[in-house]
């Protein structure tokens, strides 16, 4: 066997390999098995970080599986009605809290693969978040900042967001201005 085949074999094993984990995922998520199906997604970013560049895989199945891992986040925050009492308010709103830097760090990964369609989509499911974290925030009243500032100190504190979070946000309030008009 010549050498060529030899890389360009690699290559297509390890494509095989992130395209089988992003199929497992979804269809552990299909089942409702969250865990595994975020196992699977995880996987498939992890081949596409170590050998994405060298095997020249194209990054969009890898960019599918954050946005996916993603939204499995989102979904349970989006879930969650703060409508109890006060303390029930605050136990959820801490749950809500558990998902959202798995949200956004997923997000920010599909993005990272710089692939069009899912970081635009993550872009869009991140400036969801923000507002998510708002109606979190608010039950919170911390330190009597605004709503945007509550929240840019809430996320920054504990990840030190980098710009795409304010991209995120700019995208999406442009986005409400459109579905508006």
């Amino acid at each position: 066997p010549s050498r060529h085949c030899n890389h360009h074999c690699v290559a297509n094993d390890k494509n095989k390999l992130i395209r089988a984990h992003l199929g497992a995922g979804k269809n552990y998520e299909a089942l409702g098995n969250e865990a595994k199906a975020i196992d699977h997604y995880s996987k498939a970013i992890a081949v596409q970080k170590k050998d994405g560049e060298s095997s020249v895989i194209p990054p969009a199945i890898a960019a599918e599986a954050g946005y996916r891992a993603g939204d499995l986040y989102h979904k349970k925050i989006k879930k969650t009605r703060l409508d109890g009492t006060k303390s029930q308010n605050a136990a959820r709103a801490g749950e809500m809290n558990k998902s959202l830097m798995p949200a956004i760090q997923f997000f920010a990964k599909s993005v990272e693969m710089a692939e069009e369609e899912w970081t635009l989509r993550s872009y869009m499911r991140m400036g969801d978040l923000f507002y998510a974290i708002a109606t979190i925030s608010d039950n919170e009243r911390t330190a009597g900042l605004s709503g945007d500032d509550r929240i840019r100190a809430k996320v920054e504190g504990k990840a030190g967001i980098p710009g795409w979070l304010e991209k995120a946000i700019e995208l999406y309030k442009k986005n409400m201005e459109i579905a508006n008009n």
